[in-house]
């Protein structure tokens, strides 16, 4: 009688070890979803802004999702022209057609802003996670 005590009070210490397991499991689950929720209302309180998009901008929009998300297709790289050869470009034909000194400095300071912002955000402000391994 002793070892059928014994053989039930150990399964009932391990089926209450399991309980606390689950219940331990679904608390952190009920925790996250009501952050979760909290994070969402939040997000939902700030004021929007509402930005036109032309149609023809947002069809090519979706279709640059579909494309990355569902069918996985990357643009190759290195792209030409990249973004550096884009913006000396518009310094060259600038600094061509403006007369003013000060101007001239301005907008080449601005483009090497431009250059050095694009190099150092561009990891973090990529629309799709499949992107960042390129």
């Amino acid at each position: 009688m002793d070892q059928e005590n014994l053989k039930k009070q150990q399964d009932l210490m391990k089926n209450n070890g399991k309980r606390e397991v689950q219940q331990d499991t679904n608390f952190k689950k009920k925790k996250k979803t009501l952050i979760l929720q909290e994070k969402e209302e939040e997000f939902l309180k700030r004021d929007m802004v509402h930005i036109p998009i032309p149609d023809a901008l947002k069809l090519k929009l979706v279709q640059d999702w579909e494309n990355v998300t569902k069918l996985q297709k990357l643009v190759t790289l290195p792209r030409n022209p990249n973004v550096s050869e884009i913006l000396n470009e518009f310094l060259s034909n600038f600094l061509e057609n403006e007369k003013s000194i000060k101007n001239q400095d301005i907008v080449k300071e601005v483009v090497q802003g431009l250059l050095t912002y694009f190099d150092k955000a561009l990891g973090n402000i990529l629309l799709y996670k499949l992107e960042k391994t390129q």
